[in-house]
């Protein structure tokens, strides 16, 4: 193998070099997300010392993945999602945090990839209030965001956190998420280890969210899940609640949630789940003496 080159450029030319070699002539060149994972990936680890070096490789990995797979491949018939989805206190009518766990997955598919999402749609059941002003938002841009990182928000916006498989050669790799809170909308901020990966916005109208996922070329996602907390701002009438499950709990004691994945080739995909519940409990009157 040749030596690498010493100087930063030199050495970033290098990887990016052997990573387009890779691409197996598809004559794809690096997008400007991949190279500048890369050049930040390379001088961190070239520092001895420096803090974070592990997550740096790590990042590394991910952007050369990125820069040598090849584009994306129509999706076969055999593809699957699963969505499992919790309210807690599962109590209608009630302030409660959320938990959602997905999954994708291509059967058809060397490894199972799965073909990119552009856009992913949370549907909870009718009566389902989710309240924005409940908490503090953040005003930073995304580029903001994707510069500094989440700490550019001021911590009491923070939303909640997540976590994520996702996948763009052969070798899949975690992630983890920080959610804020926006004006009408969720700011996802997408790291491996430190590393900003990807910043978007989610849509928040009535009791759907709308995921506009702005990931890198020929990234999949394998796996998510999400936690957002109880959030409960104010008393009396200037009470606010974030996520207010609905007033009544049905006969099936299950609320409803779907999740449609609309992918790169036009198609989509329909999970659904239902998330237990129990009626708002009824208070008691005592007896009366006779």
């Amino acid at each position: 193998m040749e030596p690498v080159a010493q100087t930063p450029g030199g050495r970033v030319g290098s990887v990016l070099g052997t990573a387009a070699a890779a691409a197996n002539g598809t004559g794809r060149s690096p997008s400007p997300l991949a190279r500048g994972i890369v050049i930040r990936a390379m001088r961190a680890i070239g520092e001895p010392g420096r803090p974070g070096r592990r997550a740096a490789r790590i990042a590394l990995a991910a952007a050369l993945a990125l820069v040598a797979t090849p584009a994306s491949a129509p999706g076969s018939p055999q593809r699957v999602a699963t969505l499992e989805a919790a309210h807690t206190p599962a109590v209608a009518g009630t302030p409660a945090a959320v938990d959602l766990h997905m999954t994708w997955t291509d059967p058809g598919e060397p490894g199972g990839k799965p073909l990119q999402m552009r856009r992913l749609v949370l549907q909870f059941a009718p009566g389902t209030k989710i309240d924005t002003a409940a908490l503090p938002r953040c005003r930073a841009t995304d580029l903001q965001i994707r510069i500094k990182g989440a700490s550019v928000c001021p911590f009491a916006t923070r939303l909640g956190t997540g976590t994520s498989m996702a996948v763009a050669a052969a070798r899949p790799f975690a992630t983890n998420i920080v959610f804020i809170n926006a004006k009408r909308q969720i700011i996802v901020v997408v790291r491996i280890g430190a590393k900003v990966l990807a910043v978007y916005r989610d849509d928040v109208r009535g009791r759907t969210v709308t995921v506009h996922l702005a990931l890198p070329e020929n990234l999949s996602l394998l796996e998510l899940r999400v936690h957002i907390p109880v959030h409960v701002s104010g008393t009396g009438a200037r009470r606010r609640v974030y996520f207010g499950t609905p007033p009544t709990c049905p006969p099936a004691a299950a609320w409803p949630v779907t999740a449609t994945s609309f992918y790169i080739d036009g198609s989509s995909q329909q999970a659904a789940a239902a998330a237990p519940c129990a009626p708002l409990p009824t208070a008691r009157v005592a007896p009366q003496a006779g």
